[in-house]
């Protein structure tokens, strides 16, 4: 699950737009430490989304908020944003079809 996320967020790299706002930002250039936080910030809001299972939930909105604040200060067209949702969304369950030991159970794909 964790190489697959991990990967999913590599993948947003490669689209164009979404590089030039992160070489802008210095995301890129920031060396490790950035770009691990980049992915620890990024697990840490959608997992809160997921693991309530409701977008109406108090502490889903709240992820939400704190997800648009943090993109908020960047031009970002609602295509990216849906790009990389999609990614994180499916990225993740594609990998480990591929290449995990075992199917995933449908709770877990849920989470």
């Amino acid at each position: 699950m964790t190489l697959g996320l991990q990967f999913g967020l590599f993948k947003t790299y490669a689209v164009p737009s979404i590089s030039a706002v992160l070489i802008k930002t210095g995301q890129f250039t920031s060396g490790f430490t950035t770009c691990n936080r980049r992915y620890d910030d990024t697990d840490l809001i959608i997992g809160e989304i997921l693991c309530h299972g409701d977008m109406d939930h108090p502490r889903s909105k709240l992820a939400i908020r704190r997800l648009n604040w943090l993109h908020g200060h960047y031009k970002i067209s609602n295509e990216d944003f849906l790009y990389t949702l999609a990614v994180f969304a499916c990225e993740s369950v594609q990998w480990v079809k591929r290449w995990g030991w075992r199917e995933m159970t449908w709770s877990v794909k849920l989470i």
